[in-house]
């Protein structure tokens, strides 16, 4: 919960000058050891740069880009993931020229059992992504029934 709870900036770097500009010193010259060491704004461009860094409410956190996207044309040519342990290796999937082995071994006790899955309602997916309670009608209960 801490990291959460941290500011996007460090507080100890950030000052005002007299005449109301934001001085905010960086940890190291950047872009390069010669560059600039201190950032100079406005208040106002302070607070624009700032809240670029918040995202939406209900919006995903990671985004992927290249070869991990979503639609990527290269993705299919990725090796599949390494396994977990050697207990997985026994575990993966058979290709379609071995055969599948007509005993399945006992469950290892000393090893948990995956949980199942949780599936989340479509209508509280809506709520969380956009926002939107797909569920709530706009008019009467009796005008909503009348036309579904």
């Amino acid at each position: 919960m801490r990291y959460g709870l941290r500011a996007p900036f460090a507080q100890e770097r950030l000052s005002r000058r007299d005449d109301g500009q934001v001085v905010y010193r960086l940890r190291r010259p950047w872009p390069h050891a010669q560059g600039a060491t201190h950032l100079i704004l406005e208040p106002h461009d302070f607070l624009r740069r700032l809240a670029a860094l918040v995202s939406f409410p209900y919006s995903h956190q990671v985004r992927r880009h290249g070869v991990f996207a979503n639609h990527s044309r290269w993705r299919r040519r990725l090796p599949p993931p390494p396994a977990r342990d050697p207990q997985d290796r026994e575990l993966a999937p058979a290709s379609s020229t071995q055969q599948q082995p007509e005993a399945a071994s006992p469950p290892d006790p000393s090893r948990p059992s995956p949980q199942p899955r949780r599936r989340v309602p479509w209508a509280q997916l809506l709520r969380r992504v956009l926002a939107v309670d797909a569920l709530s009608c706009p008019q009467r209960l009796k005008q909503c029934i009348r036309f579904s």
